[in-house]
């Protein structure tokens, strides 16, 4: 009987032993977290040998499975004497940089670093995770935004600059004597017709710089020089169209007299200024 008892205490305490020694995933993590190591004592040696085939081992001693990175492809050495595995386990991890966390039926282990983020809400969780996937995207996003508005910035300053700039250009009482001439010019002396006119050769024919005077059409006038002769030509055009009846002349000799030296310019110039063609006028404004 009593060597009965002895029998089963020494098989109770063996039986007791063999599960201090056990170790479960979670337990894992929490000794290499805290460096306190209790895994079974082994010899860990290997020259010159892949750390799949270490943790491969590791994983046999532990009957923990490991989810290696395939990426994983180094080689190393180890001679450890009397060694807790986890403590080998340890040792490996932390000499070639890899991290271990848990997954959905084993632990992982990978090459890099690990962030661990904390949401109670997981609506905030899934937000953060879509940041994270398009970082890179949403940093070059905000890179082309910046530059949009500080190159529109910088135009409009520059705009304003210019613009304060040609202010200073004439004083009141010349700018309004140079739009009368200009004016007289157009209605009365009808310069527009010349189908050689340009900036350069009207402003020396008001004895103004071409600066003086686009400034006056675009500041004063708000529009630009091709606008404001085109606009002039256009109406000449109208009313002779309009006493079409009374003449045989042509819608193209109509356009060369008024200033416009190619037939394509004048239909381009004519359905800008009416939204018709010059026949099509004609029709409507001669029944």
């Amino acid at each position: 009987m009593s060597l009965i008892l002895i029998s089963a205490k020494i098989l109770l305490c063996l039986s007791n032993e063999f599960d201090d020694k056990s170790i479960t995933p979670e337990q894992l993590l929490e000794n290499l977290r805290t460096q306190s190591f209790s895994g079974e004592k082994i010899d860990f040696v290997f020259s010159n040998t892949s750390i799949k085939e270490m943790i491969v081992y590791l994983e046999k001693i532990s009957g923990i499975d490991f989810d290696i990175d395939p990426k994983i492809q180094k080689l190393a050495t180890y001679h450890l004497k009397d060694v807790p595995w986890d403590q080998a386990l340890a040792s490996l991890l932390q000499d070639n940089e890899l991290n271990i966390d848990s997954g959905t039926n084993s632990l992982k282990i990978f090459r890099g670093q690990k962030y661990e983020v904390v949401f109670t809400e997981p609506g905030k969780a899934k937000i953060v995770i879509l940041l994270y996937r398009h970082f890179i995207k949403i940093i070059l996003a905000l890179l082309l935004l910046i530059t949009i508005i500080l190159n529109v910035r910088i135009y409009r300053k520059f705009k304003r600059a210019r613009k304060s700039n040609l202010k200073d250009l004439l004083d009141l009482d010349s700018t309004a004597e140079i739009k009368t001439r200009l004016i007289f010019l157009l209605d009365v002396e009808k310069i527009f017709r010349n189908e050689n006119l340009t900036l350069i050769s009207l402003s020396e024919k008001m004895n103004i710089t071409p600066h003086q005077l686009s400034w006056i059409i675009n500041d004063k006038m708000n529009q630009s020089f091709s606008t404001l002769i085109n606009r002039y030509r256009i109406e000449d055009v109208k009313k002779s169209l309009a006493e079409g009846i009374k003449n045989d002349s042509t819608i193209l000799q109509m356009a060369l007299d008024s200033g416009f030296s190619t037939k394509t310019a004048f239909n381009r110039a004519f359905k800008k200024f009416t939204g018709l063609t010059p026949s099509q006028y004609r029709k409507n404004n001669n029944p």
